[in-house]
Protein backbone atom coordinates (compact mmCIF):
# COMPACT_ATOMS: atom_id res chain seq x y z
CA UNK A 1 0.00 0.00 0.00
CA UNK A 2 2.80 2.41 0.84
CA UNK A 3 4.40 1.80 -2.53
CA UNK A 4 1.12 2.48 -4.33
CA UNK A 5 0.70 5.72 -2.40
CA UNK A 6 4.24 6.86 -3.17
CA UNK A 7 3.73 6.08 -6.85
CA UNK A 8 0.33 7.78 -6.92
CA UNK A 9 -1.47 4.69 -8.21
CA UNK A 10 -4.41 4.70 -5.78
CA UNK A 11 -7.36 7.06 -5.59
CA UNK A 12 -7.85 7.09 -1.81
CA UNK A 13 -6.02 6.02 1.33
CA UNK A 14 -6.47 6.25 5.08
CA UNK A 15 -3.30 7.61 6.65
CA UNK A 16 -1.99 10.46 8.78
CA UNK A 17 -1.57 13.99 7.51
CA UNK A 18 1.97 14.88 8.58
CA UNK A 19 2.44 18.43 7.37
CA UNK A 20 4.84 19.83 9.95
CA UNK A 21 2.20 22.04 11.58
CA UNK A 22 2.25 20.52 15.11
CA UNK A 23 5.89 21.20 15.87
CA UNK A 24 6.26 24.66 14.37
CA UNK A 25 2.74 26.05 14.92
CA UNK A 26 2.80 27.67 11.48
CA UNK A 27 -0.22 26.84 9.27
CA UNK A 28 1.90 27.64 6.22
CA UNK A 29 3.20 24.08 6.46
CA UNK A 30 -0.32 22.73 6.12
CA UNK A 31 -0.53 24.25 2.64
CA UNK A 32 3.05 23.95 1.38
CA UNK A 33 3.11 20.13 0.84
CA UNK A 34 0.21 20.55 -1.61
CA UNK A 35 2.14 22.88 -3.95
CA UNK A 36 1.92 21.84 -7.60
CA UNK A 37 5.71 21.71 -7.86
CA UNK A 38 5.70 18.29 -6.22
CA UNK A 39 3.25 16.92 -8.80
CA UNK A 40 5.55 18.18 -11.55
CA UNK A 41 8.70 16.94 -9.87
CA UNK A 42 7.24 13.53 -9.06
CA UNK A 43 4.65 12.61 -11.70
CA UNK A 44 2.39 9.60 -11.21
CA UNK A 45 4.41 6.43 -11.56
CA UNK A 46 7.52 7.85 -9.87
CA UNK A 47 8.20 7.56 -6.15
CA UNK A 48 7.42 10.85 -4.43
CA UNK A 49 10.17 12.07 -2.09
CA UNK A 50 8.62 15.34 -0.88
CA UNK A 51 5.17 16.86 -0.55
CA UNK A 52 1.92 14.92 -0.28
CA UNK A 53 1.30 11.82 -2.40
CA UNK A 54 -2.02 13.19 -3.74
CA UNK A 55 -0.03 15.45 -6.13
CA UNK A 56 -2.52 18.33 -6.04
CA UNK A 57 -2.34 20.82 -8.91
CA UNK A 58 -3.88 24.24 -8.19
CA UNK A 59 -2.14 27.35 -9.62
CA UNK A 60 -4.19 29.66 -7.36
CA UNK A 61 -3.06 27.83 -4.27
CA UNK A 62 0.52 27.80 -5.57
CA UNK A 63 0.47 31.59 -5.78
CA UNK A 64 -0.78 31.90 -2.21
CA UNK A 65 1.87 29.48 -0.93
CA UNK A 66 4.66 31.32 -2.75
CA UNK A 67 3.60 34.67 -1.27
CA UNK A 68 3.25 33.22 2.22
CA UNK A 69 6.79 31.91 1.95
CA UNK A 70 7.90 35.53 1.57
CA UNK A 71 5.72 37.49 4.01
CA UNK A 72 5.03 34.81 6.63
CA UNK A 73 1.77 34.08 8.41
CA UNK A 74 2.43 36.37 11.37
CA UNK A 75 1.81 39.60 9.41
CA UNK A 76 -1.49 41.26 8.44
CA UNK A 77 -0.84 40.49 4.78
CA UNK A 78 0.14 36.94 5.64
CA UNK A 79 -3.06 36.36 7.62
CA UNK A 80 -5.17 37.46 4.66
CA UNK A 81 -3.22 35.18 2.33
CA UNK A 82 -3.57 32.30 4.78
CA UNK A 83 -7.32 32.81 4.95
CA UNK A 84 -7.56 32.71 1.15
CA UNK A 85 -5.25 29.69 1.01
CA UNK A 86 -7.38 27.75 3.49
CA UNK A 87 -10.48 28.57 1.47
CA UNK A 88 -8.80 27.14 -1.65
CA UNK A 89 -7.60 24.11 0.31
CA UNK A 90 -11.14 23.43 1.54
CA UNK A 91 -12.45 23.86 -1.99
CA UNK A 92 -9.97 21.34 -3.40
CA UNK A 93 -10.13 19.18 -0.25
CA UNK A 94 -7.04 17.07 -1.00
CA UNK A 95 -7.41 15.45 2.43
CA UNK A 96 -10.27 14.96 4.89
CA UNK A 97 -9.15 14.98 8.54
CA UNK A 98 -11.38 12.59 10.51
CA UNK A 99 -9.29 11.79 13.60
CA UNK A 100 -6.92 13.97 15.61
CA UNK A 101 -3.85 12.04 16.68
CA UNK A 102 -2.89 12.70 20.29
CA UNK A 103 0.55 11.79 21.55
CA UNK A 104 0.92 11.41 25.30
CA UNK A 105 4.55 11.74 26.28
CA UNK A 106 5.62 10.90 29.80
CA UNK A 107 8.96 11.32 31.50
CA UNK A 108 10.52 11.48 34.92
CA UNK A 109 12.27 14.47 36.47
CA UNK A 110 14.12 12.25 38.92
CA UNK A 111 17.42 12.49 37.07
CA UNK A 112 16.81 15.10 34.35
CA UNK A 113 14.86 18.35 34.13
CA UNK A 114 14.02 20.68 31.25
CA UNK A 115 11.40 18.54 29.53
CA UNK A 116 8.75 20.31 27.45
CA UNK A 117 5.73 21.40 29.49
CA UNK A 118 2.51 23.22 28.58
CA UNK A 119 4.05 26.39 30.04
CA UNK A 120 7.37 25.92 28.25
CA UNK A 121 6.72 23.95 25.08
CA UNK A 122 10.17 24.57 23.63
CA UNK A 123 10.37 21.43 21.46
CA UNK A 124 8.16 18.75 19.94
CA UNK A 125 8.56 15.81 22.37
CA UNK A 126 7.93 12.50 20.47
CA UNK A 127 11.24 10.67 20.72
CA UNK A 128 10.87 8.85 17.38
CA UNK A 129 11.21 12.10 15.40
CA UNK A 130 14.39 13.99 14.71
CA UNK A 131 13.06 17.05 16.57
CA UNK A 132 13.63 15.13 19.80
CA UNK A 133 17.26 16.20 19.53
CA UNK A 134 16.22 19.70 20.63
CA UNK A 135 14.53 18.20 23.68
CA UNK A 136 17.78 16.51 24.66
CA UNK A 137 19.68 19.79 24.30
CA UNK A 138 17.36 21.38 26.88
CA UNK A 139 17.85 18.70 29.53
CA UNK A 140 19.84 19.34 32.70
CA UNK A 141 20.77 17.01 35.57
CA UNK A 142 18.15 17.13 38.29
CA UNK A 143 19.13 18.63 41.62
CA UNK A 144 17.12 17.36 44.55
CA UNK A 145 16.63 19.77 47.42
CA UNK A 146 15.93 18.54 50.93
CA UNK A 147 14.02 20.18 53.78
CA UNK A 148 13.39 19.35 57.42
CA UNK A 149 9.79 18.53 58.26
CA UNK A 150 7.87 17.60 61.40
CA UNK A 151 5.01 15.15 61.12
CA UNK A 152 1.69 16.21 62.63
CA UNK A 153 -0.01 12.88 61.95
CA UNK A 154 1.13 9.27 61.42
CA UNK A 155 2.59 8.67 57.94
CA UNK A 156 3.28 5.27 56.44
CA UNK A 157 6.53 4.34 54.71
CA UNK A 158 6.95 5.97 51.28
CA UNK A 159 9.50 6.22 48.49
CA UNK A 160 10.81 9.75 48.06
CA UNK A 161 11.67 11.65 44.90
CA UNK A 162 15.27 10.50 45.33
CA UNK A 163 14.27 6.83 45.22
CA UNK A 164 14.94 6.27 48.93
CA UNK A 165 12.48 4.93 51.49
CA UNK A 166 11.28 7.12 54.35
CA UNK A 167 9.18 6.30 57.38
CA UNK A 168 6.99 5.18 58.86
CA UNK A 169 6.56 8.26 61.05
CA UNK A 170 4.35 9.14 63.99
CA UNK A 171 3.13 12.54 65.09
CA UNK A 172 6.04 14.56 66.48
CA UNK A 173 8.73 12.78 64.43
CA UNK A 174 11.09 14.81 62.28
CA UNK A 175 13.00 13.93 59.11
CA UNK A 176 14.92 15.51 56.25
CA UNK A 177 13.18 14.56 53.00
CA UNK A 178 13.10 15.78 49.36
CA UNK A 179 11.37 19.15 48.99
CA UNK A 180 8.83 17.81 46.48
CA UNK A 181 7.73 15.12 48.94
CA UNK A 182 7.59 17.69 51.74
CA UNK A 183 5.29 19.93 49.69
CA UNK A 184 2.94 17.01 48.99
CA UNK A 185 2.80 15.98 52.66
CA UNK A 186 2.22 19.55 53.82
CA UNK A 187 -0.68 19.89 51.35
CA UNK A 188 -2.14 16.69 52.81
CA UNK A 189 -1.97 18.26 56.26
CA UNK A 190 0.26 15.56 57.76
CA UNK A 191 3.54 17.49 58.00
CA UNK A 192 4.88 20.96 58.74
CA UNK A 193 8.14 22.86 58.32
CA UNK A 194 7.88 24.14 61.90
CA UNK A 195 8.52 22.01 65.00
CA UNK A 196 5.51 20.24 66.42
CA UNK A 197 4.90 20.52 70.19
CA UNK A 198 3.84 17.13 71.50
CA UNK A 199 1.63 16.67 74.58
CA UNK A 200 -0.08 20.02 74.03
CA UNK A 201 -3.42 18.50 75.05
CA UNK A 202 -2.07 17.34 78.41
CA UNK A 203 -0.45 20.74 78.97
CA UNK A 204 -3.76 22.48 78.29
CA UNK A 205 -5.50 20.24 80.83
CA UNK A 206 -2.90 21.09 83.46
CA UNK A 207 -3.26 24.80 82.77
CA UNK A 208 -7.04 24.53 83.10
CA UNK A 209 -6.71 22.67 86.41
CA UNK A 210 -4.29 25.31 87.69
CA UNK A 211 -6.68 28.09 86.71
CA UNK A 212 -9.50 26.37 88.63
CA UNK A 213 -7.30 25.96 91.72
CA UNK A 214 -6.32 29.63 91.60
CA UNK A 215 -9.98 30.60 91.26
CA UNK A 216 -10.90 28.51 94.32
CA UNK A 217 -8.05 30.00 96.38
CA UNK A 218 -9.09 33.49 95.35
CA UNK A 219 -12.66 32.78 96.47
CA UNK A 220 -11.47 31.45 99.84
CA UNK A 221 -9.13 34.39 100.41
CA UNK A 222 -11.84 36.87 99.50
CA UNK A 223 -14.15 35.27 102.12
CA UNK A 224 -11.44 35.35 104.79
CA UNK A 225 -10.54 38.92 103.93
CA UNK A 226 -14.21 39.89 104.20
CA UNK A 227 -14.41 38.27 107.66
CA UNK A 228 -11.25 40.07 108.75
CA UNK A 229 -12.64 43.37 107.52
CA UNK A 230 -15.82 42.72 109.56
CA UNK A 231 -13.79 41.98 112.68
CA UNK A 232 -11.72 45.09 112.20
CA UNK A 233 -14.91 47.12 111.82
CA UNK A 234 -16.34 45.73 115.04
CA UNK A 235 -13.11 46.43 116.90
CA UNK A 236 -13.02 49.94 115.52
CA UNK A 237 -16.58 50.53 116.72
CA UNK A 238 -15.77 49.20 120.18
CA UNK A 239 -12.68 51.36 120.39
CA UNK A 240 -14.68 54.39 119.36
CA UNK A 241 -17.34 53.79 122.07
CA UNK A 242 -14.63 53.21 124.66
CA UNK A 243 -12.95 56.46 123.74
CA UNK A 244 -16.25 58.30 124.11
CA UNK A 245 -16.82 56.82 127.59
CA UNK A 246 -13.32 57.75 128.67
CA UNK A 247 -13.83 61.27 127.36
CA UNK A 248 -17.05 61.69 129.31
CA UNK A 249 -15.39 60.40 132.47
CA UNK A 250 -12.48 62.81 132.06
CA UNK A 251 -14.85 65.71 131.57
CA UNK A 252 -16.79 64.72 134.70
CA UNK A 253 -13.57 64.60 136.75
CA UNK A 254 -12.51 68.02 135.50
CA UNK A 255 -15.90 69.50 136.39
CA UNK A 256 -15.70 68.00 139.87
CA UNK A 257 -12.24 69.46 140.48
CA UNK A 258 -13.37 72.90 139.37
CA UNK A 259 -16.38 72.75 141.73
CA UNK A 260 -14.20 71.81 144.72
CA UNK A 261 -11.85 74.72 144.12
CA UNK A 262 -14.71 77.19 144.01
CA UNK A 263 -16.00 76.03 147.41
CA UNK A 264 -12.66 76.70 149.02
Amino acid sequence: TWDLMDLGKIDMALYWLCTGTPWNNDPYFLLEPFHSKYAKQYPIGTRIMAGEWVRLVDPELDEIIDKLNTVGTDTPEGLELLKKGLELWMRDLPAIPIVETIYEMGWSTKYWTGWPTPDNFHSWPPNWWSEFLFVILHLKPARIEYVQVWFTKPVEKFVGADGKEYGPFKAGDSARIPATDAEALIKQGVASTTPVITGIGELQERVSALEEAISELRSEYETEISDIKGSIGAVSTAITLSNVSIGIAVIAIIVSIISLRKRR
